[in-house]
């Protein structure tokens, strides 16, 4: 079971806990005195509050993971148009040196 797996399930079972809870305690089936009535919704709420955060903040880790690669590659791309830049400069400056030697045999 992944990490990611963990937690969402963790979720959903406290918050079927707190469902079951509440249905029981509605009908009458649980009698608690009211120090412990408020502790099982209180424990289950905190504990899906805190697994949906953990489960928010891998999202948050994999889209920062996705943004650094994204950063890499744009860098990566970057430095070889820069590099493609260079060598049309270079073919440019050739093509007009050629130009500039055929003129100048053509009026000879």
């Amino acid at each position: 079971m992944t990490k990611e797996r963990f937690w969402q399930m963790l979720f959903y079972a406290s918050l079927a806990v707190l469902t079951l809870w509440t249905i029981l305690k509605s009908a009458g089936i649980i009698n608690t005195p009211p120090w412990l009535a408020f502790g099982v919704p209180l424990a289950g709420l905190i504990i899906s509050l805190l697994s949906f955060y953990q489960n928010i903040m891998d999202k948050i880790n994999q889209i920062a993971v996705g943004l650094a690669t994204l950063t890499t590659r744009v860098n990566h791309l970057d430095t070889d148009l820069n590099g493609i830049k260079n060598k049309l400069d270079r073919v440019d400056s050739d093509i007009h040196r050629i130009r500039f030697a055929i003129a100048g045999t053509k009026s000879a």
